[in-house]
C-alpha cells in the first residue's frame, strides 16, 4: 500500500477530514473506526477488495495516526509559546504566561485588546490550526457515504477547540513552572530542541509518571467540550473566516526549528467566552 504513497497522501487525510467531525474529537469507538476505515479504504484502494478487520494492520495503524494526531496539538502549542517566549526574553515567562491565560487573552487577535469580535483569532491559534492540522488532510479526497463537505464545519470547531485547550495546556505548565523556558532554550541552542514533562510520584505504584501533564482525554476533554460550545455560538461565517486567516498564516510563516519529544451539558467558564463578552 505504500508504494505509490496513497496511505500517506490520500488514505490518512481523508480520515483525518472525517475522525476531526466526530461527536467526540477525543474518543472514537473501536467499532465506529473500524466501519469508517472500511468506507474510505474502498473509496481509496477501491481494487483491492480487502475487508478491514479489526486489530489488523490497517485498523491498528489508523488509530494509532489518529492518537499521534491529537498528541501532536500539545506538543506544538509548547513549541510555538517557547518561540514567542524566546522572542520575549525580557520578560518573565511565569508572568508573561499568566498574563495570557487572564480572561483568555491568549486567544484573542490582540491579547491587550479583548474584543470578542476577534475571540479565536490569535496568531497562536492560528498558527497551531496550520501547523498541526491543515497539513494532515491537504490531499483528501470525497466519500459519497460520508459526505465530508457536509461535516467540515463541525470539523473545524473541533480543532480549533483541539487548538485551545492545546495552548491552555502549554501555558499552564510554564506559568506553574512545571516546564523550564531557559532549559528548554539551551537545548534548541545545542540543535535539538527537547521538551520533557515533568513527573510526580504516584503514590499507588511507587513510581514516578508525568501522566498528569500529558495531553489526553483524561485531562483535556472537559475544555475541550467546553471550547467546542464556545466556538459553536460564534455567528455564522466567523469560523471559516478564521480557517482562512490559518491558511494564509501557514503559508508566510517560517518553520519553526528544531525537534520537539512530547513523550511521551453544565455551562462552565471556558463555554461562556464568546456568550459572556458578546453582551
Amino acid at each position: 500500500m505504500q508504494v505509490d504513497q496513497r496511505w500517506a497522501k490520500t488514505f490518512l487525510p481523508t480520515i483525518m477530514m472525517w475522525a476531526r467531525s466526530y461527536e467526540d474529537i477525543w474518543s472514537i469507538p473501536d467499532d465506529v473506526l473500524l466501519h469508517h476505515v472500511q468506507l474510505v479504504f474502498n473509496v481509496v484502494y477501491h481494487e483491492l477488495k480487502i475487508v478491514v478487520v479489526h486489530g489488523g494492520v490497517v485498523h491498528s495503524l489508523t488509530a494509532q495516526h489518529i492518537s499521534e494526531w491529537q498528541s501532536n496539538f500539545g506538543s506544538t502549542a509548547i513549541v510555538i509559546i517557547i518561540n514567542f517566549l524566546a522572542c520575549n526574553f525580557d520578560c518573565d515567562s511565569s508572568e508573561l504566561t499568566s498574563s495570557l491565560l487572564t480572561s483568555w487573552a491568549f486567544l484573542y487577535e490582540d491579547p491587550d485588546n479583548i474584543n470578542p469580535l476577534t475571540a479565536y483569532c490569535s496568531p497562536f491559534l492560528l498558527q497551531l490550526y496550520g501547523r498541526a492540522h491543515l497539513s494532515t488532510i491537504n490531499g483528501y479526497v470525497e466519500v459519497p457515504s460520508l459526505d465530508l463537505g457536509a461535516l467540515a464545519m463541525i470539523g473545524m470547531s473541533h480543532v480549533l477547540a483541539l487548538s485551545a485547550v492545546a495552548l491552555e495546556r502549554a501555558l499552564g505548565m510554564i506559568s506553574c513552572k512545571k516546564l523550564k523556558v531557559q532549559e528548554i532554550l539551551l537545548s534548541a541552542s545545542r540543535g535539538k530542541f527537547t521538551i520533557k514533562l515533568p513527573k510526580v510520584l504516584n503514590k499507588a505504584t511507587g513510581k514516578k509518571t508525568n501522566a498528569p501533564f500529558l495531553f489526553s482525554a483524561a485531562r483535556w476533554s472537559k475544555a475541550t467540550n467546553s471550547y467546542i460550545k464556545s466556538i459553536s455560538s460564534k455567528p455564522t461565517g466567523d469560523v471559516e473566516a478564521t480557517v482562512k486567516m490559518a491558511c494564509a498564516i501557514l503559508q508566510d510563516v517560517a518553520e519553526i526549528p528544531g525537534l520537539l519529544n512530547d513523550y511521551e451539558s453544565d455551562e462552565d467558564e471556558h463555554a461562556m467566552i464568546w456568550l459572556f463578552l458578546a453582551f
